[in-house]
């Protein structure tokens, strides 16, 4: 655009100011935006010379806070200044820096020209995964120009959080250009923490020397008055929680506000403590010198509780333990997160049907499961339960982490260990009746399942992930179990070292080393490796209970301990929980027990034989429901290996069909390397599909 003064740049409204970015050496383009004269604003160049060549225009408009900000975006893509792959390459470092530094609202509005109402072509494929991957929406949804043969959405407005939109559409602008404006009006005031509701344990009066006192005096003696182990957890449940009522009770609060445990400290306490006796000396005498006194003691409270934050988010990130840090940038980046507004029982059963809406199979019954097994021969040599003994026992007490949640027992892991001298003697007898009786208690098959958003703003019950919590004295039987079974697995060596997940000695580390490994010895041979990534679809909750059976009676499990971990597998129930609203319990009748010891074992030993039906020439790596197959040749035979790993592939869904797995056909990928440059060579398998499950998909180049 020449500088003259027919340009929009000159057009002036009466109420608003203007930034403009033109094309000064090129005809037409250019973007630009008019704001009202009373909204604050910034041009943030900063972020427009980080791709220079593109055109873009970004104001950071303030809020009546520092938390409602909002950062908008003007763009427009030129065929004729970019091809669309390098305008996309440039538009994703471009929403990726500004996501990683922009920690609030942003929208982004423009002509795109990729048209959204008609066949995507390759460009505008990639452009709607690129906003599914930077956790974007467009939001526009109706054509934005129409001509007479054609009607097509070119015009977008992305955001970073759609329920903040009121509301959207598209005006008609036919007198002042062939393409509509698409609008959006945006509510950026930051939402109120809502109040909900929580059973908590008041921990005001407790004394624990008391509390263990009190607990050594109770009569465990009426455990071994009944043979029923159900009947004799019921009594040791009941004694355990009397005990916690009298020294810290379940009460019902009602959380006003989100939770801050920097504030905890006796510093800030005592100050809080002085402002709030100022506060009512103050409206009492109205006199400056108070009104004064106040104001210094709240200042001093303010700066107090900004160190304390800081110190305290410090510390947590600075931590060696993952899950510490991580549980802390999940604070910073969601600070309010708003309750869930779904009900219990639906999103209960949703979760309960998992498998049959995924495989759309029949449970099997549970009475015909256990004929099956008495029917059953052991093998020499079968793994059998061993009991345990009261030291056993006692050292895996001591051994629960403290911060684990509380499952349907209100028994708090801090009160098990605190109790765990005098709690390990009926526990053992607990436990070995149930191992003698081949039995898995009724109440420690009940598992509280707490909801977790996959996104920001869930809207649908697919956006939860279900988080199954179980009774900690549960976890005690099971991890006894799971080592005498992991000294049988070790012994006999039921798992092949390309399996790594939840093993000891075994990580995603190894998995990728083994993967970097074949890929380097392939590259020195000067041969091609093809690589196939395969994933499972909700596979923990489609176990089906008389192949995992069938599976481990092959493994060399004696038809006692398979008729144990039937009765440990069926039966099993869960609710679900949102604050203090809870759902009515309903049968699970699938899957691998969410969130237990046992189960992630048992997932491993069930999907162990996949590797007995690969090739030689194929090697298989196995983390959980990840399986990556690779397989390398010389380039001549490049098309005859491919052919065969598409044969390998076929077994591969036989095989999870009569395992009663689901391939995930959407993220299933395969991949082709070649020399030792890292340089791939595109042509070799340019056009070949590989079918996993009758679904195809194409080789593609890294």
């Amino acid at each position: 655009m020449k500088n003259n003064k027919d340009r929009l740049e000159y057009v002036s409204l009466p109420g608003f100011s203007k930034e403009f970015r033109n094309r000064d050496n090129v005809k037409g383009g250019g973007v630009g935006a008019y704001i009202r004269d009373n909204i604050k604003y910034k041009r943030r160049k900063d972020i427009e010379n980080t791709q220079p060549d593109m055109e873009h225009l970004w104001l950071e408009i303030q809020g009546k806070n520092k938390h409602s900000k909002l950062l908008l975006g003007s763009f427009y893509r030129s065929e004729a200044m970019h091809r669309p792959s390098v305008w996309l390459d440039k538009f994703e470092d471009l929403i990726g820096c500004i996501i990683a530094q922009w920690d609030g609202l942003f929208l982004l509005t423009g002509d795109v020209n990729f048209d959204l109402l008609g066949i995507p072509d390759a460009p505008t494929r990639r452009y709607i995964s690129l906003l599914d991957t930077l956790n974007v929406k467009q939001i526009i949804d109706k054509p934005t120009r129409t001509t007479r043969t054609s009607r097509t959405l070119l015009d977008h407005i992305i955001i970073n959080d759609p329920s903040k939109i009121t509301l959207h559409g598209v005006i008609p602008c036919s007198i002042v250009s062939d393409h509509d404006g698409p609008f959006a009006c945006l509510n950026i005031r930051i939402a109120r923490y809502q109040p909900r509701y929580k059973y908590i344990r008041n921990l005001k009066n407790l004394n624990e020397t008391g509390f263990f006192e009190d607990f050594s005096a109770l009569p465990f003696s009426l455990i071994t008055s009944t043979d029923d182990p159900d009947d004799q957890l019921e009594t040791l449940n009941n004694l355990f929680n009397d005990c916690l009522e009298r020294h810290a009770p379940l009460r019902r609060c009602r959380v006003t506000r989100p939770p801050a445990p920097w504030i905890d400290n006796e510093t800030i306490l005592n100050l809080q403590s002085q402002r709030d006796k100022l506060r009512r000396e103050a409206h009492q005498s109205n006199s400056e010198s108070s009104w004064s006194a106040f104001r210094e003691v709240r200042n001093k409270i303010k700066s107090a509780i900004r160190k304390a934050r800081k110190a305290f988010m410090e510390k947590a990130l600075l931590s060696n333990k993952s899950k510490e840090v991580w549980r802390m940038v999940h604070r910073v980046l969601h600070p309010c997160r708003q309750p869930l507004r779904f009900d219990p029982d639906k999103l209960n059963l949703h979760f309960a049907t998992t498998a049959r809406r995924t495989l759309d199979v029949e449970s099997t019954n549970q009475d015909e499961l256990f004929q099956f097994i008495r029917g059953l021969t052991d093998k020499e040599g079968a793994f059998h339960l061993e009991s345990v003994t009261q030291r056993e026992v006692l050292r895996t007490l001591k051994q629960l982490r403290s911060d684990c949640s509380t499952g349907p027992d209100q028994l708090p892991a801090r009160f098990v260990k605190l109790a765990a001298g005098c709690l390990a003697g009926p526990l053992t007898t607990i436990i070995n009746n149930c191992i003698s009786k081949l039995y898995f208690p009724h109440a420690w098959k009940l598992a509280r399942i707490s909801p977790i958003p996959k996104v920001d703003t869930p809207v649908s019950e697919d956006h939860l992930r279900p988080v199954s919590i179980l009774p900690v004295l549960s976890k005690v039987f099971e991890k006894l179990v799971a080592s005498q079974m992991t000294d049988f697995c070790i012994r006999e060596y039921l798992l092949r070292d390309t399996i790594s997940s939840f093993r000891k000695g075994h990580s995603t580390s190894k998995v990728l080393l083994g993967i970097r490994d074949d890929l380097v010895s392939a590259m020195k041979r000067k041969e091609v490796t093809l690589m196939v990534l395969a994933d499972f679809s909700k596979a923990f909750d489609t176990v089906c209970f008389k192949t995992a059976i069938t599976k481990l009676h092959h493994l060399g499990f004696s038809k006692y301990v398979l008729e144990w971990l039937a009765n440990y597998l069926c039966g099993r129930r869960h609710y679900v929980q949102i604050d203090d609203r809870k759902s009515s319990p309903v049968l699970s009748e699938f899957g691998i027990p969410q969130s237990s010891i046992l189960g992630p074992m048992l997932f491993n030993l069930y999907v162990a034989d996949l590797q007995d039906i690969l090739p030689p020439t194929v090697k298989s790596f196995q983390y959980a429901d990840d399986t990556t197959l690779d397989t390398s040749c010389s380039t001549p035979q490049i098309t005859s290996q491919a052919e065969s790993m598409n044969a390998t592939l076929a077994g591969l869904g036989a095989w999870s069909n009569d395992s009663n797995l689901a391939l995930n056909s959407k993220k299933n990928q395969g991949h082709s390397y070649l020399s030792s440059t890292g340089i791939s060579v595109p042509v070799l398998l340019q056009g070949f599909m590989f079918h996993l499950y009758r679904a195809p998909f194409s080789i593609q180049q890294p």
